[in-house]
């Protein structure tokens, strides 16, 4: 357990002062950084299968469609900017997944309470927001500029435009 967080501690609190010279930033492990991610993948995918109920659209549990949204993505953003982002891609899908991590912590709460689905709407909304704002805060901290972060919100947008269109 401590090699797991040790190994990703720079994804889940990065700081600008993470790649200077005197920073103790430990050696990648892709072991690590592939098990943090599927940690992520899962357990956003069982959150938001159970959020996707508070919302009244029509929607029912399904861990696997939310899973598959998780999965693509990561093949998204992969296959976007893999070429854009070199040796980078790694820390940036380590810091995109805690993005996804902390979306997936704030939604919990809700999952406790019994509201109108528009609360749950207007939660989801601001919880997205919060997201956003960490995206661009990480990438500003690695030192990308806003690409990374449209990508990621084209296939966000998109993906919740299918799941919408689809259940209509």
């Amino acid at each position: 357990m401590y090699s797991f967080v040790s190994y990703n501690r720079k994804q889940i609190i990065p700081s600008s002062k993470d790649y200077t010279e005197q920073s103790c930033v430990p050696d990648f492990n892709l072991k690590y950084r592939i098990a943090y991610i599927s940690f992520v993948v899962i357990f956003s995918a069982y959150i938001l299968s159970e959020f996707s109920l508070k919302l009244d659209f029509n929607l029912e549990r399904n861990f696997l469609r939310e899973f598959a949204v998780c999965l693509g993505q990561i093949v998204w953003q992969t296959l976007f900017l893999k070429i854009y982002l070199k040796d980078k891609i790694w820390d940036y899908l380590g810091n995109m997944m805690t993005v996804s991590l902390i979306g997936t912590l704030l939604l919990i709460p809700a999952l406790m309470t019994n509201f109108t689905p528009v609360f749950y709407l207007i939660y989801f909304g601001m919880v997205v927001l919060i997201m956003f704002l960490e995206h661009i805060r990480r990438c500003l901290i690695l030192k990308l500029n806003f690409l990374p972060t449209i990508s990621w919100m084209v296939f966000r947008l998109t993906a919740l435009a299918i799941i919408i269109l689809t259940t209509i």
